[in-house]
């Protein structure tokens, strides 16, 4: 409303509110007769006292009556968050209320904000000179601490997802360089395996084997051509030289 009025930025309003947040609950009992609905019960006793003299006559009657009464019980519970006291502060520019009544601005903002004197709200209005920025050319070119234009927020995004594009490839290359060096160790593994089964399965050649044969033939012969005899004769003779 202030701004339709003053202007966008001729004006700053403040609102302190003070709740009453506790839950209050009220209960209520309420008797009501129905006048065609007769008594439940009913009971009347007559007197009657004639003096001594025969002149003097006393009567005396009384009514006893129980009627159906409706009750209804009725419980209110209300919720937290009632008003207790409501201030308002406006502050609106002096050059833009020069033709406008104070008082006038003051009702207008004490209606729209649902001001109750009777409750002790206040609104509180004050004229004072107001700082508005305006825009022009060089204020685009250079900018503002805390400000930063849409074209700077976008080069900055792209910068950031590039970046993150780059460690995410740097990190994928250095995952791919450790798979391959894990494969070439197992490749090497698996290489000297096969070397080792290779060399524990190669067989040993036939000729060899008949070689190996032939030669342990030849030294039995040699050992069964001995004669027993002179091989102990020159056992003593070598035993005896060397005493």
């Amino acid at each position: 409303m202030l701004d339709t009025l003053l202007g966008p930025g001729r004006s700053t309003v403040t609102t302190n509110v003070e709740l009453d947040l506790d839950q209050v609950a009220t209960s209520r009992t309420t008797y009501q007769q129905d006048p065609s609905a007769g008594a439940l019960s009913e009971r009347i006793s007559e007197r009657s006292y004639i003096g001594d003299n025969g002149g003097t006559r006393y009567d005396s009657s009384s009514a006893s009556r129980v009627n159906a009464l409706d009750e209804l019980y009725e419980t209110r519970r209300e919720a937290p968050g009632d008003i207790i006291r409501l201030s308002v502060a406006v502050l609106v520019d002096e050059a833009a209320v020069a033709n406008l009544d104070l008082a006038q601005v003051r009702e207008l903002i004490a209606v729209a904000a649902g001001v109750d004197a009777g409750r002790g709200d206040r609104v509180t209005v004050a004229a004072m000179p107001m700082r508005t920025a305006t825009a022009t050319p060089t204020d685009n070119a250079v900018a503002q601490p805390g400000t930063a234009s849409p074209a700077a927020l976008r080069t900055a995004l792209i910068a950031a997802v590039l970046i993150l594009v780059t460690c995410a490839a740097l990190l994928a290359l250095r995952k791919q360089r450790r798979r391959a060096a894990a494969a070439s160790a197992a490749a090497d593994r698996r290489e000297l395996l096969r070397a080792q089964l290779h060399v524990q399965r190669t067989p040993v050649p036939a000729a060899a084997i008949a070689t190996a044969l032939d030669e342990d033939r030849r030294q039995q012969r040699a050992v069964g051509s001995v004669d027993p005899a002179q091989a102990a004769q020159q056992l003593r003779e070598w035993i005896g030289s060397g005493r």
